[in-house]
């Protein structure tokens, strides 16, 4: 979609409870701009409230063992090399199907919280983490059953490494036991955060009838008698068992920052129709 303004962060103080502020945005003049050149100022993260937000560290495991603990820090540690796996669990309660109560830990008093960090520790196994169910219809979608293709996430994650090294991530689920990971590219940036939604909430699982699954984060998935994956409905009748996790993969970074915002408040301060990746932007 084209645009003819970009925005730019100015103000580096908001209130906490304050949304994702309209007066944050001065309009630029700019000629040929399209939602994937929208930036924000400074450290490339909104201003404004989050959803959520939490640090992931990468550590020696030689040095500091796998019982290393952020000691209250809203963290996760990994693994300093190489591939560490966390654990993605539905903290949302209204899915019936698919919440999973130990996420009720997330709550803090009175208040109730979809997301949370259960385990910090992906060193010595996985990390466990609750986060908000993006897509609420929890239906994939194929060339077939292409009514959720377009269905926008509920909120949006930036994120963005600090220091030395570099990192990367993306969305896996195992299906009965064999795993399919996001396909595209997985880096996150280093210095400015940028948008990782589409690599985090979506991937595509290519099938043999070539009618390749669109899968966002926490759908359920069946299969037909032949074992094709598609949405459950039709001739996709047989119940399978997903694992949703993020596989990270680090390169001696030390420090990656991620946030959640809500896509309501990101298109409001922007005036666009911007943000809210969908199962079809899935790369196969």
């Amino acid at each position: 979609m084209k645009l003819n303004i970009s925005y730019l962060l100015i103000g580096s103080v908001v209130p906490a409870t304050a949304r994702v502020g309209v007066d944050r945005f001065l309009p630029k003049n700019t000629e040929g701009d399209t939602c994937d050149n929208i930036t924000f100022n400074g450290n490339g993260f909104p201003s404004g409230k989050t959803l959520f937000k939490f640090n992931i560290l990468g550590r020696d495991v030689n040095k500091w063992g796998s019982n290393f603990n952020p000691k209250g820090d809203n963290a996760i540690v990994v693994a300093l090399n190489g591939r560490s796996d966390i654990l993605l669990l539905n903290g949302d309660a209204s899915q019936d199907n698919s919440y999973d109560p130990r996420c009720a830990e997330c709550g803090r008093g009175n208040q109730v919280s979809n997301f949370c960090i259960l385990d910090a520790n992906a060193i010595d196994g996985d990390a466990e983490l609750c986060v908000a169910d993006p897509f609420p219809s929890d239906e994939p979608c194929n060339d077939e059953y292409d009514d959720t293709c377009d269905e926008p996430a509920e909120y949006a994650i930036f994120a963005r490494t600090s220091g030395k090294g570099n990192a990367s991530a993306g969305l896996c689920v195992e299906i009965d036991g064999d795993e399919n990971c996001y396909v595209g590219s997985t880096a996150i940036s280093s210095k400015k955060a940028t948008d990782i939604s589409q690599q985090l909430l979506t991937l595509c699982i290519p099938q043999d009838d070539g009618k390749n699954l669109k899968v966002g984060l926490f759908d359920a998935i069946c299969a037909d008698d032949e074992g094709v994956l598609g949405p459950c409905k039709g001739q996709y009748d047989q119940e399978l068992e997903e694992t949703y996790l993020w596989a990270y993969d680090n390169d001696n970074n030390r420090r990656a920052e991620f946030r959640f915002y809500s896509v309501a408040d990101l298109q409001e301060a922007t005036g666009t129709d911007c943000f809210g990746v969908t199962r079809g932007g899935a790369v196969c």
